[in-house]
């Protein structure tokens, strides 16, 4: 069981001070109502519906007593550009990985993927 809320944070109501107006919504939610298992709307304080909260289940959650795995890996991409290696900004990094997972998962490339480690949740427990 959980609770989930969900705020869209790209409209005008949030331009200004998005704290104080998420402060707001959070505060107007009503916990008691929430227990029925549907969603609620949440709204702006211009009356715009920026979100839902909702108690249940969930069923992309993985139960804590699950056997889980942690597997680290690396995957090369390029980029081509005259720029010196520290005058590259983090974007284009991004879009390079970007532009090479999109073609490791169109050609499905799992050799892509070099493996470099493994964590066994289980057994840290």
């Amino acid at each position: 069981m959980n609770l989930r809320i969900t705020i869209q944070l790209d409209n005008a109501a949030f331009a200004e001070c998005p704290s104080e107006e998420i402060r707001r919504i959070l505060d107007r939610i009503n916990v008691i109502n929430l227990w029925d298992g549907e969603a609620h709307r949440l709204v702006d304080y211009n009356g715009n519906i920026v979100g839902e909260a909702r108690i249940g289940e969930d069923p992309d959650v993985v139960p804590n007593d699950a056997p889980q795995q942690n597997f680290m890996f690396d995957v090369a991409g390029t980029i081509v550009t005259s720029k010196a290696f520290e005058e590259i900004k983090v974007a284009e990094f991004c879009e390079a990985m970007r532009a090479r997972l999109d073609r490791v998962e169109k050609d499905n490339e799992i050799e892509a993927f070099g493996f470099c480690d493994s964590y066994d949740h289980a057994a840290r427990r």
